[in-house]
């Protein structure tokens, strides 16, 4: 991997990141903290679980932009 590329991969998830905060927050307002938590901790044991069956630059940069989703 390129440095070029691996400046992507941190970057897009920065980008996922801030495009779903918003969209988070009024889930959160929406939901009960019970069930929202739960929810995206499961969600990101699992892309953080899929990320490590990466074996592409393309995988990579759809594993970190769900990821972004995810912490979002």
């Amino acid at each position: 991997m390129t440095g070029q590329q691996y400046n992507l991969t941190l970057t897009i998830f920065f980008i996922s990141y801030s495009l779903f905060e918003p969209l988070t927050n009024v889930l959160l307002k929406r939901l009960r903290p019970s069930i929202f938590i739960p929810i995206i901790m499961i969600l990101w044991g699992i892309v953080m679980t899929l990320m490590g069956l990466v074996h592409n630059y393309q995988g990579l940069l759809a594993a970190r932009w769900f990821l972004g989703i995810t912490e979002a």
